[in-house]
């Protein structure tokens, strides 16, 4: 099994050898693709931007990407018990976020995970943390719900995964798994205290795991 690293510098392989010792083979982005279009066949170009790292397994694909800190719109469904379900609109700050998705031989999607990072080079010692919003599991893993119905056809290409953030932060929030840690604390509350706002409270940001260990774990 061979992993691929996309580093700001080039290409970084680690691969085992036929001893079992690890082993690193560095690249430059232009012989990268000289071997990748000689030997893969991509339909619609090499990686996504923004791309972190990349495994092809036995299994299917696996493959990180990174997206920087954005004023992104969202929407809230407000359905409190007694009364009509509203929608709200919020204008909201987002910390750069690290997307991990894994898909099968055919390229149907069965994993999204995501987690936030503050404003520093991803490298494999690089702290995850949580991110900051509803649907999403404390493991990182994103739950769709009905926006399920949008993602549930094999993707062409790796680079048609780079619009499911887009679609995430289309679907409407609510309060389902949402834990930030703090007691009484809800996802409404803390789209109104940011709502407007330019600059993402990275003192709020909680600590999951390295990259390197949610990337090999």
């Amino acid at each position: 099994m061979a992993i691929i690293h996309i580093e700001p510098y080039g290409v970084r392989v680690d691969f085992e050898d036929e001893n079992n010792k690890k082993q690193y083979r560095f690249l430059s982005p232009n012989r990268f693709k000289e071997i990748v279009l000689r030997d893969t066949r991509f339909d619609s170009g090499l990686l996504p931007v923004g791309t972190l790292s990349y495994q092809r397994t036995g299994q299917g694909e696996r493959i990180a990407l990174y997206r920087p800190e954005q004023i992104a719109h969202v929407k809230y469904i407000d359905n409190k018990a007694g009364s009509a379900a509203k929608m709200l609109d919020f204008q909201v700050p987002l910390p750069p976020l690290v997307w991990i998705y894994e898909v099968n031989s055919n390229r149907q999607l069965y994993s999204t995970k995501v987690f936030a990072v503050e404003k520093v080079a991803i490298v494999d010692n690089t702290m995850l943390s949580r991110a900051p919003f509803s649907n999403v599991h404390a493991n990182g893993e994103v739950c769709w719900g009905s926006a399920n119905n949008l993602i549930d056809k094999p993707f062409k290409s790796l680079q048609g995964m780079a619009s499911l953030p887009r679609i995430f932060f289309l679907s409407p929030f609510n309060e389902d798994l949402f834990n930030t840690g703090v007691e009484g604390a809800t996802m409404l509350n803390w789209l109104i205290s940011h709502d407007k706002k330019q600059d993402y409270p990275y003192g709020e940001l909680k600590s999951y795991r390295s990259f390197s260990e949610v990337w090999n774990g």
